[in-house]
C-alpha cells in the first residue's frame, strides 16, 4: 500500500509467506492485520520474533479436566510475543468484525498486547475456545466450547467477542461506492500518528 502502510489479509496469509513478510516490513510505518475473517496460520506465532517487543499474558482458559462436574479452574495464563529490541515499531491496527471468530478472535486477543496498538471495527462473534462434539442419537451431533476463555484479568470473553478500541462499522453507502471504511478508518489511524 502507499504511505508505508502494509496491510495483511489473515484469511490468504501462510506460514510460507512469514519470511516476505518479514521483510516487507523494514521501512514501513504502519501494519494492518485484517482479522475481518478466519485465519490459515497461527499469525501470532509466526510473528513472535518480529512485531512483538515484550513478552505479555494474553489469555487465561477455565477448564474443568479432572474436577469434580460442575467445578472448573484457571489456567496459568498463556505469553504471547517475545522480548526483541529489534521488533517493528510502526503503529500495528487489527481489523474486526462480527465475522471474526474462534481462532481469529485468540489471534487478536494476543495482537493487542503490543504497545500501542489498535483494535478497529466491531464486535466479533465471541464463539472462542475449543470444540467437544458430543454424538446424537440417529448419526446427529452438537457442539460446545469445552473450555472457558478470558483475558488475563479473567474478564469473559465468550458470548462477547472482542470489542474494539475504534468503533467503525460499514455503512450501505460505503458499499455502494466500493469502499472499505474499517480499513480506511486502520489507515487514518496510522497516518495521523
Amino acid at each position: 500500500m502507499k504511505d508505508g502502510i502494509l496491510v495483511v489479509d489473515i484469511g490468504v496469509f501462510k506460514d510460507s509467506d512469514t519470511q516476505r513478510l518479514k521483510d516487507s516490513l523494514k521501512g514501513q510505518r504502519g501494519l494492518i492485520l485484517d482479522y475481518r475473517n478466519y485465519p490459515s496460520a497461527s499469525m501470532h506465532d509466526e510473528l513472535r520474533n518480529m512485531i512483538f517487543p515484550l513478552e505479555k499474558d494474553f489469555v487465561i482458559f477455565s477448564t474443568s479436566k479432572g474436577m469434580p462436574p460442575g467445578q472448573f479452574k484457571y489456567t496459568d495464563p498463556v505469553k504471547a510475543g517475545a522480548v526483541n529490541p529489534k521488533a517493528f515499531t510502526g503503529k500495528v491496527v487489527i481489523l474486526i468484525n462480527e465475522r471474526a471468530q474462534s481462532a481469529s478472535e485468540f489471534q487478536v486477543m494476543a495482537f493487542r498486547t503490543i504497545p500501542g496498538s489498535m483494535v478497529v471495527g466491531s464486535q466479533t462473534a465471541g464463539a472462542d475456545g475449543n470444540i467437544s462434539w458430543i454424538p446424537l442419537p440417529l448419526g446427529y451431533s452438537t457442539a460446545f466450547s469445552g473450555i472457558g476463555v478470558y483475558y488475563p484479568d479473567k474478564s469473559e470473553t465468550q458470548g462477547i467477542g472482542i470489542v474494539p478500541d475504534k468503533i467503525v462499522y460499514s455503512t450501505i453507502e460505503g458499499i455502494r461506492k466500493h469502499q472499505d471504511e474499517v480499513l480506511q478508518a486502520g489507515i487514518d489511524l496510522i497516518i495521523k500518528q
